[in-house]
């Protein structure tokens, strides 16, 4: 038989949907009123009408509609753009089924939908997921409404209390939440701090197991949950307070053994980052190899992800093997820098490796965190090298290929405003001949300021650049003075910048007064610079001439006030 001679003898034979006892209500009032509700042209006023009739429709039977596929996506609509009473009204009727909802193939959006619009049923669906979570966590359908219930939707409470499911049942008993969702209770570390020692480690002993069970399972659906890594997290942060050192220190290394392979799964949470960034801290050198080891195919990935990259700015701050790090981390980090340059998140990577410090990349909370890993890691004796040395050699490693990244691709990094930013860093903190890279950056200098806003002197982002190199560092608000990190730098790029402006194809000395009229900070930095080049005569001659005064004293950009000044000082 043939494919064709199937599908007619299929179209021939009743389907099984049409023997369901809704099949004639479906066909005859829901699809035609949700073909009109659910288009998304449809007018508010002709949806809402229609979400009414459908509700009024369904009213009663919804458990019978639900079943099918047709009759799912009918359910979801109204949930969907309905009001209060008809979200609530499907999700109180179904409440019997929701945990097979969730686990069947199509049910399980309507499950999503209803989390999503119905958040007074949230409390009641708690002690649906939390009595079966350690079986729901392994389902290819239902583990989708529950990741979507706990990332998405659920409050800080409703978190605890989902992640309580995977604890021992009696610590439940204790505060009740087991039989009532609206009771608040504490993770892991609050319930253990009212137990007794013997009870924390039958505790810890049972959530052990759990997790250890799911990442030896071989359904590895779980792994990439956010609400499995934060049950690690917890664990591991409790095993650590309330057992011994020598008993906590062996139950590190078996989650590490039965986790290892799991890792580059779990980083891309904030809790599973965590998770990884403490075993970094807790390890020994071999614990640690092993570790970055596992991570070193994912480098690129995890320096666009804002919660991975935590895990290789901590590998940065504790490992002491910077030889390792240099080789691995850092030169892969490099060898991808073109890319990372380009993504909000992969910049910082780059960033990291040059100055980890530095408030003007880092929100203040990211950097007190990383501050505590790398004081946790020296006050538990893993990490030993002085911090400052530590920083330095990673620079070292780093600064060939970011250098040589900046002279083979200088106008593309400079035309980007993010881009722009490693620019400076790479040109303040790096360490080498930074000659090519000067000599790549005033290249698109050489043509002249036509005032058609495509030169670089023109773009905002790259003027910022061109600036903190010309000053050879970036500015202190609290101490208001330039830190120079290279004193090199500034006179070197200066004279560069002063003879590209100044080239024959870029017009000469009167190109170099147009671009001190459009960028005055620009050209007061570089003013204070060429002082010590042995250009400073002839740019002295050019900007100290009528024209150059008079240009920029017509000019109405912000700034030029402050250039007057100093021309007519010269």
């Amino acid at each position: 038989m043939t494919k064709a001679e199937r599908a007619a003898l299929h179209a021939a034979q009743p389907h099984r949907t049409s023997l369901l006892p809704s099949h004639p209500l479906l066909q005859d009032t829901l699809l035609p009123l949700w073909e009109t509700a659910r288009r998304s042209d449809t007018p508010k006023e002709e949806r809402n009408t229609a979400i009414k009739e459908l509700w009024q429709a369904v009213k009663g039977r919804v458990a019978e509609i639900s079943r099918g596929h047709k009759g799912g996506r009918v359910l979801q609509t109204i949930v969907k753009y309905g009001g209060k009473e008809e979200r609530l009204g499907v999700a109180l009727e179904l409440e019997s089924q929701w945990r097979e909802m969730m686990e069947s193939k199509y049910s399980k959006f309507l499950m999503s939908k209803l989390i999503r619009y119905c958040p007074t049923i949230r409390p009641k669906l708690i002690p649906h997921i939390t009595k079966n979570i350690t079986s729901l966590i392994f389902h290819a359908h239902a583990i989708s409404p529950i990741s979507d219930f706990y990332d998405l939707y659920a409050s800080p409470k409703e978190r605890r209390l989902l992640v309580r499911g995977f604890y021992p049942r009696e610590v439940a008993l204790f505060d009740g939440a087991g039989k009532n969702a609206e009771v608040d209770v504490a993770g892991l570390e609050g319930a253990l701090e009212a137990t007794s020692e013997t009870g924390r480690e039958r505790v810890l002993d049972g959530v052990e197991k759990t997790v250890l069970d799911i990442f030896n399972n071989t359904q590895k659906t779980a792994l990439a949950q956010s609400i499995f890594h934060r049950l690690v997290s917890e664990y591991l942060t409790c095993i650590y307070r309330f057992l011994d050192a020598e008993t906590a220190d062996k139950k590190m290394h078996e989650l590490l053994a039965a986790s290892l392979e799991s890792l580059p799964e779990i980083v891309h949470t904030k809790d599973g980052s965590a998770v990884v960034r403490e075993l970094l801290v807790r390890g020994n050198a071999k614990d640690r190899k092993s570790i970055l080891q596992q991570l070193r195919k994912h480098i690129e990935a995890m320096s666009k992800d804002a919660d991975a990259q935590l895990v290789l700015f901590t590998a940065f701050d504790v490992v002491d093997d910077t030889k390792l790090m240099g080789k691995a981390f850092v030169g892969d980090i490099v060898e991808q820098a073109s890319t990372l340059t380009q993504d909000k998140n992969g910049r910082r990577a780059i960033l990291y490796a040059l100055t980890p410090t530095a408030s003007r990349h880092y929100l203040p909370s990211t950097l007190k965190d990383l501050a505590a890993s790398a004081a946790a890691a020296r006050e538990a004796g893993t990490s030993k090298k002085d911090p400052a040395v530590r920083r330095k050699e990673l620079v070292v490693h780093a600064s060939p290929g970011l250098l040589k990244l900046v002279a083979d691709k200088a106008e593309e990094l400079v035309r980007d405003p993010g881009a722009g930013l490693v620019v400076q860093e790479i040109m303040v903190h790096a360490q080498g001949d930074k000659g090519d890279a000067i000599a790549g950056l005033v290249e698109p200098l050489r043509v002249p300021l036509t005032g058609d806003g495509t030169h670089p002197i023109e773009l905002a982002h790259a003027t910022r650049t061109y600036k903190t190199l010309l000053s050879g560092g970036h500015f202190n608000t609290a101490t208001k003075t330039i830190e120079v990190v290279d004193e090199s730098l500034s006179p070197k790029f200066a004279e560069a910048f002063w003879r590209a402006i100044t080239s024959d194809e870029a017009g000469g000395p009167t190109n170099a007064i147009k671009v001190a009229a459009v960028a005055p900070f620009v050209a007061v930095e570089m003013i204070e610079a060429l002082k010590k080049t042995p250009v400073w005569d002839d740019a002295k001659a050019v900007l100290s001439g009528a024209d150059a005064r008079e240009a920029v004293a017509s000019s109405d950009m912000k700034g030029a006030n402050v250039l007057s000044e100093r021309l007519a000082a010269l």
